[in-house]
């Protein structure tokens, strides 16, 4: 995630309300529903996330936890809106000079540093054949090809397939030494794999790893 330096308090779901409140916005109604009152805006969005640039630096989950005072994890929770309470200014809304982890996918700069350090710890290199599944509902048109098979040396090429939103939700060796998961629903991947390749991950400064509880090693 990223962030930059405001003296706001406010969350993404109170500065769209205020906007809307000042006619900058048009409020979102379905159905007659208004769906900007009925509803909160988090923050996440979905799919590939790249670095906004200009006055946003990384953060990362372990600095933004104990600047919040509270764990990374709620028991029994994963990463995410649930499981981080994210703002002093409304649970549930991410603070809005904090751009959160996309929800279902790995941002584009920790996809690159990922594929480098799986190419390293993998048998074959570049040449490692590998397995990327799509959950079909994230795929456009939904009827697109959901199970693709390559060579790890061709994973970058996933940062522009035209029928995804982002990331592969499964991500696998074919020799089954490795394998990525990224539920849809969730704003963390976990990686399981050797104790070299995690040992790697984890002191890869471009990426943002923790371990979970209860995992075993």
């Amino acid at each position: 995630m990223y962030e930059r330096e405001t003296d706001s308090l406010r969350s993404h779901d109170e500065r769209e309300k205020q906007q809307i409140a000042d006619r900058q916005l048009s409020p979102v109604v379905v159905n007659n529903v208004d769906l900007s009152a009925a509803t909160k805006e988090t923050g996440v969005r979905l799919g590939w996330r790249a670095a906004p640039g200009g006055s946003y630096q990384r953060l990362r989950w372990r600095d933004y936890a104990e600047r919040m005072s509270v764990p990374i994890l709620r028991d029994g929770y994963w990463p995410g809106i649930n499981g981080l309470v994210p703002s002093p200014a409304g649970a549930g809304s991410w603070p809005e000079n904090v751009e959160p982890p996309s929800e279902g996918s790995i941002d584009r700069e920790s996809w690159t540093e990922l594929v480098r350090v799986l190419t390293d710890h993998s048998r074959d290199g570049k040449l490692t054949g590998c397995i990327a599944f799509y959950t079909p509902w994230t795929l456009s048109p939904i009827d697109a090809p959901f199970l693709l098979n390559g060579k790890l040396g061709n994973a970058l090429a996933l940062l522009d397939n035209p029928a995804a939103i982002g990331s592969p939700q499964n991500f696998w060796s074919d020799d089954l030494k490795w394998f990525v998961y990224t539920d849809y629903d969730l704003q963390a991947s976990r990686i399981s794999g050797s104790v070299e390749l995690i040992a790697a991950l984890r002191a890869n400064a471009g990426l943002d790893c923790e371990d979970l509880p209860g995992i075993a090693r």
